[in-house]
């Protein structure tokens, strides 16, 4: 599966829960795309803890593809305003973006 297969973002319904780190809660567990083209092929991205950084009102950690360490994730949440954003990287290349809130 390709990045030119135009995956669906989704996270997986559940947060992470790391003891001593309540603001790691603001995160999801993994992150999955799926294959528009094939539902039976996905990738699973995990969270880096040691990415963790907050500064200026904003939350950032990224999650790495557990297969392709050239795949990468950063998401970033801003506790005031409750909105996330994600961008999606390849080879340090944006490949996509999006936003979400509560």
């Amino acid at each position: 599966m390709g990045i030119q297969d135009g995956m669906f973002f989704g996270f997986v319904p559940h947060r992470l829960e790391v003891p001593g780190l309540p603001k790691l809660s603001n995160f999801s567990y993994n992150i999955m795309f799926q294959s528009k083209s094939d539902y039976r092929y996905y990738a699973i991205y995990i969270p880096h803890i040691e990415t963790f950084e907050e500064r200026d009102g904003k939350q950032t950690i990224t999650y790495f593809n557990e297969f392709d360490a050239s795949a990468k994730v950063i998401l970033s949440y801003y506790p005031e305003k409750t909105v996330w954003q994600g961008e999606k990287f390849y080879s340090d290349k944006s490949v996509g973006e999006v936003y979400g809130c509560q």
